[in-house]
Formats: structure tokens, sequence, C-alpha cells
């Protein structure tokens, strides 16, 4: 069973919405190449390079034409997390042992027809600020593979709001700009070609997060309150199916500025970074 079509002819534009197979499985690759530089107190500046492949898993298990919805079930698998660098090091020195790859996230609930995620409240909510909570929050899937869409028709050219999810490091009440920019032919795949720009506060406080992680437990940190304040200026291009909705392939450039403030030991050390991500639908 199918939903209503993506694109309805409009004199004005387009009006993006999403189509659903109901059965179907969408399987997403991302891989994230991060390389971060912090400035310690008396210790000059340390660099850490961080290396993340996860799969993203869209099970459509029901499809509500009336209401242009798939329930679904979405599975977020983290393959392999790599630390490298001085930082890193100083980090396992510390207590901290070998670098924690977090658990399978498994999360139910319905993407709409603006393409935007709706979780089913968890059984088991995930310890406040905890990884499990950064992971398991709907934000992971609406960041990346979901990209919502306007509620009116567009041209190439038009611009919408898209809005960022909140999440226990992102505040609420955030939004990127996302532009229509063209349209092109991928590998025989008619795409709208998408671009999205702007500016994400981070404030997160990493206490309990560290307090959840068991190779933590011996570091000299342990306890102390750790709090992360930043910005992220984040340019993304998105490739999106004409005939369904789907993202096809996303690749994202985010730089990030950061202070930790570590309890009161009155060190506060501040860091650059910039991440490169590619996430593509497998064939």
């Amino acid at each position: 069973m199918a939903a209503s079509a993506i694109a309805m002819a409009a004199q004005d534009g387009t009006v993006l919405k999403r189509t659903f197979k109901e059965g179907s499985t969408d399987v997403y690759k991302q891989t994230t190449v991060t390389k971060m530089v912090m400035t310690m107190p008396q210790g000059g500046d340390m660099g850490m390079n961080t290396n993340v492949d996860a799969t993203y898993t869209i099970k459509y298990k029901k499809v509500d034409p009336t209401a242009n919805a798939a329930t679904v079930e979405t599975i977020t698998k983290v393959d392999k997390l790599d630390m490298t660098g001085a930082l890193a090091d100083m980090m396992k020195s510390m207590g901290q042992g070998k670098t924690p790859t977090p658990k399978p996230i498994t999360l139910n609930g319905q993407i709409l027809a603006n393409n935007t995620f709706k979780a089913d409240k968890a059984d088991k909510p995930a310890k406040a600020g905890s990884l499990e909570d950064v992971m398991s929050s709907s934000a992971g899937l609406q960041s990346t593979v979901l990209i919502e869409f306007p509620d009116k028709a567009v041209k190439i050219g038009d611009s919408w709001d898209v809005v960022v999810p909140t999440t226990p490091a992102t505040p609420a009440g955030q939004k990127l700009v996302a532009k229509l920019t063209g349209e092109k032919t991928v590998d025989g795949v008619d795409v709208w070609v998408v671009n999205i720009t702007g500016k994400i506060k981070i404030k997160f406080d990493m206490t309990e997060a560290a307090a959840s992680d068991p190779d933590a437990q011996g570091s000299p940190l342990a306890g102390m309150k750790m709090l992360l304040d930043g910005t992220v200026d984040t340019t993304e291009d998105v490739l999106i199916e004409k005939s369904t909705g789907r993202t096809i392939q996303l690749d994202a450039t985010m730089k990030s500025k950061q202070t930790i403030t570590i309890g009161d030991t009155g060190m506060a050390p501040e860091g650059t970074s910039t991440a490169k991500v590619t996430i593509k639908l497998q064939k």
C-alpha cells in the first residue's frame, strides 16, 4: 500500500511529500570524520581524530493512506568508533580505558507526510544526560536521514525553516534554513537538491554521561561537574528522491567551537572541530 504521491502539481511550485511502502526497509550508512583541537590550561593544544561508522535502519510496518503517515521501527547502530591523538591518549591514561561503543538503539514511532519523525514514548527512559539518552532521542534520525518538508508549495530558489530537534545537548527553539536549489538525475534517479545552513547552539551537562560510563569510573574527573557550551555552523547538501521523498544522500560539513567547564577547578579548555558527514541510502 502506498500513500499519496510525493509531488502535487501547483501553479506556484511543488508540494514536497513522502510516499511509503508497507513492509519495506530503508538502510542508510553514515560515516563521520571529526578533527578536534582543544587548548588545555598550561598544556597547549591537544588534538583528537574521531572516526564513526553507523547504520540507520527504517522498517515501514504499517501505512495510513488517510493521514499519509507510516508506523515505523528505527534502529541506530554504531558499527565503529575510533578515537586517536594526544587528547584521546590522555583520556585513556586518566582511566577511561578503551573507547566505548554505544549499544544499538531501537525506536518506534511514525514518519509523517512532512518527513518528520514522531517517536513513541519509551517504556524505560534512558538516564538523563547519558550517551544512550542522546542516541535514543528522535534527533538522531530527524537531523540526518529525514529532512523536514515545508507546509506549502516551493519553487527552485525558495527557502523554509527546519526545526532543530531538542535533545540533551541542543536547546529547544532552534531552526536551520533549507533551500530548494535545483533538480537533477543521479544514477538514473530523479532528485531534488536541497541545501541546509545555519548555526546550532550546544549546551550539555556531561556529568551524567560520564557517570553512566563504566569505563570512566577510574578517572580523576569522575564525579566532577562538566559542562559543555558551544556552537556548530552546519552546511548540508541533500539529494531527495522525487518519487518517494526519501533522502538518497547527505553530505555535511560542521564546524564547531566549544568550551568545557570542569567543576570548580577553574579549568575551562576551549576547542574547535570540523566534522565531515556522509550518509547514503543503500541500494
